[in-house]
């Protein structure tokens, strides 16, 4: 889905998400790598080691189209029908107006 935003000229939902996965992974990483905050436990669970590696990556990129989905249906509605989608706000800078005037 980050490739539909980039076509519709919307770059950064995917750029927030990939930055906001990035931490995800991290997160992750430290949880199933080290064992996270589970390491201070008293069971003493110290991880998966680097098996947990590819767990994190795996466990964040399954989740990242989750997060497009819920952008796009929940939060913007970026992907109504046209005849329900309310109008864009944009307006046309004055720079591409003045481009458009016929000499």
């Amino acid at each position: 889905m980050r490739f539909y935003f980039q076509a519709q000229g919307m770059p950064r939902p995917a750029m927030w998400n990939n930055l906001a996965f990035v931490l995800v992974n991290a997160l992750l990483n430290w949880t199933f790598v080290f064992g996270g905050p589970f390491q201070y436990a008293p069971f003493g669970w110290r991880g998966f080691g680097f098996v947990g590696a590819a767990m994190s990556i795996s466990t964040s990129r399954c989740l990242q189209p989750l997060t497009y989905w819920l952008y796009m249906f929940a939060y913007r509605k970026v992907a109504l029908p046209p005849h329900s989608r309310p109008p864009p706000r944009r307006l046309p800078s004055p720079s591409i107006a003045k481009h458009r005037q016929v000499v």
